[in-house]
C-alpha cells in the first residue's frame, strides 16, 4: 500500500512539474470579422520557459458541431510548420534544431473561415479568444474583437449601430455554463468598426474566454462547403434509388407466369439441378437427393447399418451419359470419399467434401449459361451494376465523415464499417430473396437484416462520438434500398422463363396433389414415391410427400435394407441427416480457413466556439 502511495506520489509530482514548464505572462489576441466569414486573427504570445524547448505548438480547432473551418495565410515571427491532426490545424512553432529557455515573445497571424450558419436562422459570432485546451496558465489575457458596422445584402450596404448587437463574454473551463463567469468589456467606434476589449488576469490551466455577438441575419455571406456536400450526399442517393427502381421496372419485371401442374421435372432434369433453380445454390439436401436419385436408379444401395447410421454402397464403376457435374459428383464421392466403394454418410471428411461441393455448384453454374442461361444478359449486368452502386452512399458518408473530422485513417475506417457488412447482407439477401420468390414468405427476413446492419453501424456511435448518426442513418436505408432492388433486378430468359414455370408446376403438384390422383399413380407406377421423393427433398418438400403416404402401404424398395420397420416417413429422415451431415461438413471446412482510437478534442467550453484551441511547448 505504501509502495503503491509513492509511485502516485511521484506521478502527481511528474504532472505538476510538467504543466509549470511553460506559463503565458502575456497572451493577446486581436479578432477581425469579416463578413464572408474569412476572419483575420492576430495572437501576441509572450511565453516563458521554464525548461528548453524547441518553441511552441499551437493547436486551431477546425470543427465546431456540424460546421467546418480552415486555416490559410499562416505568418509568424518565427519558423512554424503546419500539419493537420484529428480536427485540428497544429502549427509547430520554433528550430527543431535549436533549444531556448526563459522568456519567448512570438506574433501569430492567420485567417480563420468559419463558413455559414452553423447556428440556424441566426447570423453569431462565437469564438474562443482563449482556448480551453492551453497546458500552461496566462498571467494576463487580452483582446481586441473588431466588428465591421456596414455589411452587403441584396447589393445594399447596410449599417448596423451597437445597439443592434448582443454581446457577451465569459470565462470558464470546457462544460461550465456560459453565465457563469461573465467578463467585462470596454467598446468604442474606430473607421465604421465596433471595437470591443477585454483583459482578465490569472487564467488556470484549461481556462479559456469566449465572445458571443449575436448579428442580424444576414450579416455573414460565406458559403457553407458542408451543407453543399451534405446536399450532394442526399442528392445522389436518391438518384440511385431512382435509377434502381426504373432500371428494375424495364430489365427486373418478368411476364406473368402460367403455373400448371406437371408429373415430371423441367427438361428431365436430375435433382441437383432443379435444387440449383430453386434456391441458386448445391448444398447438402442436393447430395442427399442425388443419393435417392442415384440408388431409384441403381447406382447405388443404401443401407442402415444401425437405427440413424447409414452408408451408401456404389454399384456401377461410373455413370455413362450423365451430365458432367453429376458424373464429377458420383466420382468425388465415391472416389475421394468412400472406402472400398462404401460410403459412410456420418464419417464425411470436411475438407474434401467441401471441395467436391465447390466444383460440382461451379460444374452447375457453367450448365446454366450461353442458351441456358437463366436471367436475360442486360438484366444481369444492371443487376451487378446497383449492386455495386448499393455502395456509394456508405461511401459518400464516408468522405463526409472524414472531411468534418479532417483525419483520413476515418476514411479507411468509415469504408471497412461501410462495404465488409454490406458484402455479407448481400450474400444473404441473395439467398433469402430466391427462397422468397418461391415461398413468398421472406419478407420479414429481409427487413430484419437491414434492421441488424442499420442496428451495428449505428453502435459506432458509442465509439466515436463524432459520428452523425442521422446522415449515416440516411446513408444504410439509400444503401439497402439500392442493394435491396438490384437483387429483383432479375428479368428471366425465354429459357429461364419456361423452365422456371415448368419447376414451379412440378411443385404443385408435389404439394397439392390429392390423394385419389396418386394412387392411380402409384398402380401404375409402385416405385411412383420413389421417383418423386428426391425431387421432393430439393424442394423442401420431402415431409410433405411422406406425409401423403402415411396410410398408404409401399413396396420396399430394392435399393434399400435397413434394422428397423420400413416407412415412408422414414426417407425423409434419412435425407435430412445426410443434408445436416454434408452442411456441417462445408461449414467446418469454411470456418477452418476463416481466420484506433480515434480521439476529438471539444472547442472552447459551455458548448464552446469557433478559434481557441490550446498549446504546449514542444
Amino acid at each position: 500500500m505504501i509502495k503503491k502511495s509513492f509511485i502516485c506520489f511521484i506521478v502527481m509530482i511528474v504532472c505538476v512539474s510538467g504543466a509549470f514548464a511553460l506559463k503565458y505572462d502575456y497572451y493577446g489576441t486581436v479578432v477581425t470579422v469579416s463578413s464572408d466569414t474569412n476572419h483575420q486573427v492576430t495572437e501576441y504570445i509572450g511565453a516563458y520557459f521554464e525548461t528548453p524547448s524547441h518553441g511552441l505548438e499551437r493547436f486551431i480547432p477546425l470543427k465546431f458541431r456540424d460546421a467546418r473551418a480552415r486555416v490559410s495565410g499562416v505568418v509568424c515571427s518565427d519558423p512554424v510548420s503546419e500539419r493537420t491532426e484529428n480536427g485540428f490545424k497544429v502549427l509547430r512553432i520554433g528550430d527543431p534544431d535549436t533549444l531556448i529557455s526563459g522568456s519567448k515573445e512570438y506574433e501569430l497571424s492567420y485567417n480563420y473561415y468559419t463558413g455559414k450558419d452553423f447556428v440556424k436562422n441566426e447570423d453569431v459570432f462565437y469564438f474562443n479568444l482563449l482556448g480551453t485546451e492551453n497546458e500552461c496558465k496566462t498571467d494576463y489575457f487580452e483582446s481586441f474583437v473588431i466588428i465591421p458596422l456596414y455589411y452587403a445584402q441584396n447589393d445594399e450596404m447596410i449599417s448596423l449601430s451597437e445597439e443592434d448587437l448582443n454581446i457577451s463574454l465569459f470565462r470558464g473551463f470546457y462544460g461550465d455554463e456560459r453565465d457563469k463567469n461573465p467578463v467585462s468589456y470596454v467598446s468604442h467606434i474606430e473607421d465604421d468598426c465596433l471595437v470591443i476589449n477585454c483583459s482578465a488576469t490569472d487564467l488556470r490551466t484549461g481556462e479559456g474566454i469566449t465572445i458571443l455577438v449575436r448579428l442580424p441575419e444576414g450579416y455573414f455571406s460565406g458559403k457553407d462547403f458542408l451543407r453543399l456536400i451534405r446536399t450532394i450526399f442526399y442528392a445522389v442517393s436518391v438518384l440511385l434509388i431512382v435509377l434502381a427502381y426504373l432500371s428494375y421496372r424495364k430489365y427486373g419485371v418478368d411476364e406473368p407466369s402460367i403455373v400448371t401442374a406437371r408429373f415430371s421435372p423441367p427438361d428431365g432434369l436430375s435433382p441437383m439441378y432443379v435444387g440449383y433453380l430453386a434456391d441458386n445454390s448445391v448444398d447438402g439436401k442436393d447430395i442427399s437427393a442425388m443419393l435417392f436419385y442415384w440408388a431409384d436408379k441403381g447406382y447405388i444401395r443404401i443401407e442402415e447399418l444401425e437405427r440413424g447410421n447409414y452408408q451408401a454402397v456404389k454399384l456401377v464403376s461410373e455413370l455413362e451419359g450423365a451430365p458432367i457435374a453429376e458424373r464429377n459428383l458420383f466420382k468425388g464421392l465415391f472416389n475421394s470419399l468412400a472406402k472400398d466403394n462404401v460410403l459412410n454418410l456420418h464419417k464425411i471428411s470436411p475438407e474434401k467434401m467441401s471441395d467436391v461441393v465447390s466444383k460440382c455448384k461451379r460444374q452447375v453454374e457453367g450448365y446454366f449459361e450461353g442458351n441456358r442461361a437463366i436471367e436475360e444478359h442486360s438484366s444481369s449486368v444492371k443487376s451487378q451494376l446497383f449492386a455495386v452502386f448499393a455502395f456509394v452512399p456508405l461511401l459518400l458518408f464516408s468522405v463526409y465523415h472524414t472531411f468534418v473530422l479532417f483525419q483520413i485513417d476515418m476514411i479507411v475506417f468509415s469504408m471497412y464499417i461501410s462495404i465488409f457488412p454490406l458484402l455479407i447482407i448481400s450474400r444473404v439477401l441473395s439467398s433469402v430473396i430466391n427462397n422468397w420468390k418461391i415461398k413468398k414468405k421472406k419478407f420479414f427476413s429481409i427487413v430484419g437484416i437491414v434492421l441488424l446492419y442499420a442496428i451495428m453501424l449505428l453502435s459506432f456511435k458509442l465509439m466515436f462520438n463524432p459520428l452523425n448518426v442521422p446522415y449515416l442513418f440516411f446513408a444504410v436505408i439509400c444503401s439497402s434500398v439500392i442493394l435491396l432492388i438490384s437483387k429483383f433486378i432479375t428479368k428471366k430468359s425465354a429459357y429461364g422463363r419456361r423452365i422456371t414455370d415448368e419447376m414451379l408446376g412440378f411443385r404443385e403438384f408435389i404439394e397439392k396433389v390429392e390423394m385419389e390422383q396418386l394412387r392411380l399413380l402409384i398402380n401404375d407406377d409402385p416405385d411412383f414415391y420413389y421417383h418423386i421423393l428426391c425431387y421432393a427433398i430439393v424442394l423442401r418438400l420431402e415431409k410433405k410427400w411422406a406425409d401423403k403416404f402415411k396410410f398408404v402401404t409401399l413396396q420396399n424398395p430394392a435399393w434399400y435394407s435397413g434394422t428397423g420397420a420400413f416407412e415412408a416417413v422414414m426417407f425423409s429422415r434419412i435425407a435430412s441427416t445426410v443434408a445436416t451431415s454434408v452442411n456441417m461438413s462445408v461449414a467446418e471446412r469454411n470456418a477452418s480457413h476463416t481466420v484506433s482510437t480515434v480521439s476529438s478534442h471539444g472547442g472552447g467550453f459551455s458548448g464552446g466556439g469557433f478559434g481557441g484551441g490550446g498549446s504546449r511547448s514542444w
